[in-house]
């Protein structure tokens, strides 16, 4: 067989298998519905078939799955660990992907050389309980789309003897013809279209009561995609190279123009996700070599306050928020005084003002361009974590006055490892080279970066306005729907009525008097075929604020998690909304709320949940076959 005809048949092979992914897609780790489960399942799959294609033993090494950035932030930091490294540039695939290899003894102790979502354990204002073994090395949300497709690929070099450079084909042009149907639809009827293409959507999970179709309500974690996006990933990938610089050239115009960040004014760094968009920035402040102080706040995600932590010459000033999420503009003002007045050396100032544009936990939207009024008043720069705001609110990086801005793809439909770093130009403290390097090691995840911009011009055309009118109600009525639950305790805003309501996205922290988080989570999935998300969220800070965590139940769960560190911790539930999310789903929902609530049998429960757990494993291991097995 001609050598095209094997590279052919072998990347259709690829694309079936890692469909099959993206059907039952989710957030690795610590999330509670079956997308979760199977998605964590391949995604530790993918290491060992790794560890096989270099004939090594599992026992004695491991896999950490990281990118160009985080490869070298590795060998910079642990120069004497001996790593080997492999890159889906070596087989000419533009997934931005690297691997590893190192030997589980001489896996680095202490602070991990990237630092952010899930590289920690636990946190408090003071302390840091970081994850264990891989994951702590594997900073934010993973590529795993990406490193699927990666291994499976190395799967089929090693099965079919093909020459790694010559596997990826590839051409001069994109044939979009593929988005035909598409070109002419905006507003509701293309929020239609992309309602009924998302990919995993009447999916059938194993329940108690049966097979149900899966209900995700746990898109703040991570959203799925749709057809279209998933056709424009894999054309990307058979670009040749020149071509897809031209359209990673087009997604910086996009975006640049969806969040109002004129590239006369802003530079478009890309990066994996948004912990290492922060990093970035964490590095160039380092750079500056001036020491000075960062303000974050009480309700950042660990992406935006571990790499603050870790920063050297620098302290970490924290504003707090109150229980419903909001920041009090005058702590802000005060804050900025006392550090920026009476004639204090500049090293005693606050450099940098580092916020979240919208909560993952609490769910609301602070009033950004009045916050940067008073931040640049008193000299200072604003950066803003939209990770949580980019897919919901429209955002205007000019009007507001932001100086910096993160956010990830995978929380906008583009689950394929690209985020960005939108910086003012002149702000940044690289070198012309360093520079120029950060943006080849981004601009590698060519596929990801281009289904990303996609991702926004069909936001764009849907309109933010109405993503917004659509969430908001879908919101209210969640709101009013699970306060008729028995026990039900919201955190936060609670009601449908509630003055700031509009200030609200579609996400929910919740638990229900008498039930813990973990238990609501996970009965929600065997009964209800529901998935949600349970604990601390990566806001860990915000999360026992609003749970009543004192400092004295801080340290016992620091002293806990030191001796028995697979004790489960108290949380709270999540429910989170995307584009796909109907009143039928918030129904559902509810009904296994009420449920829960209100069943005390939980022997009946514990021996049906058995059956459903075997079923689930049986899933787990179903896909995983189909996505790393050649045809």
């Amino acid at each position: 067989m001609p050598v095209t005809e094997l590279l052919t048949l072998s990347k259709s092979s690829l694309e079936k298998g890692i469909y099959a992914a993206l059907e039952s897609y989710a957030n690795v780790h610590r999330g509670s519905g079956h997308f979760s489960h199977i998605t964590t399942h391949i995604f530790d799959e993918a290491r060992n078939h790794v560890l096989n294609y270099l004939n090594l033993d599992h026992k004695k090494y491991l896999a950490i799955f990281t990118t160009p950035f985080g490869e070298k932030a590795f060998k910079s930091q642990f120069d004497e660990v001996h790593v080997r490294v492999i890159g889906s540039d070596e087989i000419g695939l533009a997934l931005g992907v690297r691997v590893l290899v190192i030997k589980k003894s001489d896996i680095p102790k202490g602070e991990p050389s990237v630092s952010g979502g899930g590289t920690a354990k636990l946190t408090s204002a003071d302390w840091v309980i970081w994850a264990r073994n891989a994951e702590k090395f594997e900073a934010g949300t993973p590529a795993v789309i990406n490193i699927l497709y990666y291994t499976r690929a190395l799967i089929a070099i090693k099965s079919d003897g093909m020459k790694p450079m010559n596997f990826a084909l590839k051409e001069d042009t994109a044939n979009s013809s593929f988005d035909e149907e598409w070109r002419n639809l905006s507003g509701l009827e293309l929020l239609e279209k992309v309602q009924q293409s998302m990919i995993g959507a009447n999916y059938m999970v194993p329940t108690m009561q049966g097979l149900q179709p899966f209900v995700n309500l746990d898109n703040s974690a991570s959203t799925p995609t749709y057809d279209l996006i998933w056709s424009i990933f894999n054309k990307a990938l058979s670009l040749s190279q020149e071509a897809q610089q031209k359209m990673i050239r087009h997604t910086r115009k996009v975006l640049a123009d969806f969040v109002n960040a004129p590239e006369s004014e802003y530079d478009v760094l890309f990066a994996s996700n948004t912990t290492e968009a922060i990093n970035l920035l964490a590095r160039s402040f380092e750079n500056a070599g001036e020491a000075g102080k960062i303000m974050n706040s009480s309700m950042e995600h660990t992406s935006n306050d571990l790499p603050w932590r870790l920063l050297n010459n620098h302290e970490l000033i924290r504003l707090s928020a109150d229980n419903d999420g909001f920041f009090s503009t005058e702590e802000i003002e005060q804050k900025l005084l006392t550090y920026t007045s009476n004639g204090q050396p500049a090293s005693a100032s606050i450099k940098l003002v580092a916020i979240t544009g919208a909560s993952n936990v609490m769910g609301v939207c602070n009033n950004i361009k009045e916050i940067s009024r008073i931040v640049h008043k008193h000299g200072a720069l604003l950066m803003v974590d939209a990770a949580q705001l980019i897919a919901h609110r429209s955002i205007d990086m000019v009007d507001w006055g932001i100086d910096f801005m993160v956010f990830s793809g995978h929380k906008i439909y583009a689950p394929f490892g690209s985020g960005a770093l939108l910086a003012r130009r002149g702000l940044l403290n690289f070198s012309k080279e360093q520079l120029d390097e950060i943006r080849h090691d981004g601009d590698e995840n060519a596929a990801g970066i281009i289904a990303l911009g996609k991702s926004l011009t069909m936001m764009q055309r849907i309109g933010m306005d109405l993503i917004e009118e659509e969430e908001q109600k879908i919101t209210a009525y969640a709101l009013a729907e699970m306060s008729k639950v028995k026990g039900m305790r919201i955190r936060g805003i609670d009601a449908h009525d509630h003055p700031e309501i509009t200030n609200k996205l579609g996400v929910i922290l919740f638990d229900i008097e008498g039930k813990m988080a973990d238990v609501i989570s996970k009965k929600l999935m065997h009964q209800s075929g529901i998935g949600t998300r349970y604990g601390c969220h990566c806001a860990h800070i915000m999360v026992k604020q609003v749970s009543g965590v004192g400092p004295k139940l801080e340290k016992f769960q620091w002293l806990m998690q030191s001796v028995l560190p697979n004790m489960q911790l108290p949380g709270l539930s999540r429910v989170s909304f995307g584009l796909q999310t109907t009143t039928e789903d918030i129904d559902r929902l509810c009904d296994g709320l009420k449920h829960i609530s209100l069943n005390s049998k939980e022997d009946a429960f514990a021996v049906k949940m058995d059956v459903v757990k075997k079923q689930v494993s049986e899933l787990l291991n179903a896909v995983g076959k189909t996505v790393f097995e050649l045809e």
